[in-house]
């Protein structure tokens, strides 16, 4: 699940600026910047628009910046993203 909010593009004022900040247990991981990506935010959505319809709501995933950590069953996850609101995912074992 993504959310719990939905951004609309009149909302953002530049998509290939956005700041983001992943923390597992409060601690930081990684920040990055939407602005570091290796192809702006609108070339990824028209490559992504050349294999597949896009639809209102769709996800475009696009890798992790360095700092990648294992996380563990009872680990929490809080992904941030500047202006727009933070996201909490709570890890548990299969």
């Amino acid at each position: 699940m993504l959310g719990p909010w939905i951004t609309t593009h009149d909302e953002v004022p530049d998509a290939d600026a956005v700041a983001t900040r992943l923390t597992i247990n409060g601690s930081v991981v990684q920040e990055a910047n939407t602005r570091d990506l290796a192809f702006d935010v609108r070339s990824l959505i028209a490559h992504a628009s050349t294999f597949y319809t896009l639809h209102p709501g769709d996800a475009i995933m696009v890798g992790t910046p360095a700092g990648f950590v294992q996380v563990h069953g009872g680990d929490t996850m809080e992904a941030d993203f500047a202006n727009f609101g933070r996201m909490q995912i709570a890890i548990r074992d299969q």
